[in-house]
This record gives structure tokens, sequence and C-alpha cells, in this order.
């Protein structure tokens, strides 16, 4: 009887994540943001990302930090302290933070992330590229046994 629930309860969990990871595409294909919390310099409001100006401004002079002064990002992450603008989250900079900020070097609000799927196809690949160790059965090898000495 608990394996049955088991059972119910795995099938009840799959069917959930895959509504969810649906929803998730079609507000995405639709323009509409819709993964996880809005990076620096957006904000959602109704179903839209929209900028934040200070953040947008903090964006760019870490940017201008980067690129013109040639700063690395703990040196960007003392200017930034210094001209008193903040992160989203938190007290400090920090330059992980700084880094994943720059990352993206558009100014456009990202909406739909492309998700990497592996999924193995009849030929033994995974998304086209052949793996031959993963797609073959492995023979079991005898054991060595050591020799005792006496």
């Amino acid at each position: 009887m608990r394996q049955m629930m088991g059972v119910f309860a795995q099938l009840d969990r799959g069917m959930t994540v895959a509504k969810l990871r649906h929803g998730r595409r079609i507000k995405g294909e639709k323009g509409e943001y819709a993964y996880g919390a809005p990076p620096y310099g957006w904000q959602a409001h109704k179903k839209d990302l929209t900028e934040e100006e200070m953040e947008q401004a903090g964006r760019a002079r870490a940017r201008q930090l980067r690129d013109e002064d040639g700063l690395s990002y703990r040196q960007i992450c003392e200017v930034l302290e210094a001209e008193e603008i903040r992160p989203k989250r938190g007290e400090r900079w920090h330059p992980e933070t700084v880094r994943r900020m720059l990352a993206n070097a558009t100014d456009h609000p990202p909406t739909l992330r492309k998700r990497v799927s592996y999924r193995r196809t009849s030929a033994g690949s995974v998304d086209g590229r052949h793996r031959p160790e993963e797609g073959r059965r492995r023979v079991r090898q005898p054991a060595v046994r050591a020799q005792r000495v006496h």
C-alpha cells in the first residue's frame, strides 16, 4: 500500500513540474518575465519588467568602470560603495554580484531563458554529440584477488 502511495505521489509531482514548466515557457514566449527574481536594474510590474532608473544608472556606472577605466570587479565594488550606489539585496557589493550584473551585455530585460535539455537519441548520442561511453552497456570485469603470501 505504501509503495502505491509513493508511486502516485511521484506521478503527481511530475505532473505539477510539467505544468509549471509549460506555463513558464508560454509566458516567456509572450514576452513576459517568467523566471525568478528580476535582475539588477529591473523590477517586475504587472507581468512585465520595467527599468529601475537608479539601478540602471548603477549598471551603467559599473560598466563604465570596467570598460573605460579597466577596474577589477573588487575595485568596482569599492567605487560603487563609495558613491553610495546600493545593490538590490544586501548591504555591500561583492565581486561576484558585479560580475553577474555585467554578464548581460545588452540592456534588454531577459524574458525567456533557453534551457539545455539532454535527451538521449536513438543513436546513443546526447544532443547530437556522440558519447559512446554513456551509450554502451558495460561488461563486468572479474575481480582480481590479491594472492596472500604465507
